[in-house]
């Protein structure tokens, strides 16, 4: 296997580099905006910034990995697909990693691009899209189905059937009742539970969850 480059320097890359390390693989480079203020004792290997790595690596040498988190709906625009879209541009190819203490259904789908982090449960017949994120603990039940870019935050759970549509943010320990759909760009808050449909773009916290009011 080729050697790993972590796109971001955060704590969502930390997370990622323990993941890899945990898996074996190779970390040869990380990036960032800043260099200077990286914590070497997190990441001890060689950083620059995008641009650089763009310059200094050729698309056959490395693989990326993802090192960006985000805590908000997910769009075409956004800084992640953005970043991700210009290395892809460039002939790069990024890759996911499955934790080793993550379970995952043989006769789950998982793209591999996506990630799915310790302790996290994929159920038979689940779905992961592209650069979709299962984080910490999150559990995704059977038959759902997670679009592209959408992070489903530690602890989420998600019942049988649930249909979240791309660029989706599910907070830390929401859940979902089953056979529901969330449309698009959506955010769901922290602790909420979902038990009706929602549309794209759709803003909802609390128990059961409702809509709030955000700024456009």
């Amino acid at each position: 296997m080729k050697p790993i480059a972590i796109i971001g320097c955060g704590g969502h890359a930390s997370v990622v580099r323990s993941a890899l390390l945990a898996l074996d693989r190779t970390i040869l480079v990380s990036t960032c905006v800043d260099p200077t203020q990286v914590d070497r004792t997190m990441f001890p290997w060689e950083i620059m910034t995008d641009s650089e790595l763009l310059s200094r690596y050729k698309p056959d040498e490395i693989e990326l990995v993802l090192g960006i988190g985000w805590t908000s709906p997910n769009n075409p625009s956004s800084l992640v697909q953005r970043i991700v879209r210009e290395f892809q541009e460039n002939g790069f190819r990024f890759t996911g990693f499955q934790h080793p203490f993550a379970w995952i259904a043989p006769e789950a789908h998982i793209d591999p691009t996506a990630q799915i982090h310790a302790g996290a449960v994929v159920q038979p017949g689940a779905t992961i899209g592209p650069f979709a994120l299962i984080n910490t603990k999150a559990s995704v039940d059977h038959d759902c189905s997670i679009g592209a870019f959408c992070h489903v935050a530690p602890g989420v759970t998600l019942s049988g059937n649930v249909r979240v549509a791309p660029g989706c943010h599910l907070g830390t320990g929401a859940s979902v009742i089953h056979d529901i759909e969330i449309g698009a760009e959506s955010l769901i808050a922290a602790g909420a539970v979902v038990v009706s449909p929602l549309p794209a773009h759709s803003r909802v916290r609390g128990v059961p969850a409702k809509p709030f009011p955000h700024r456009s």
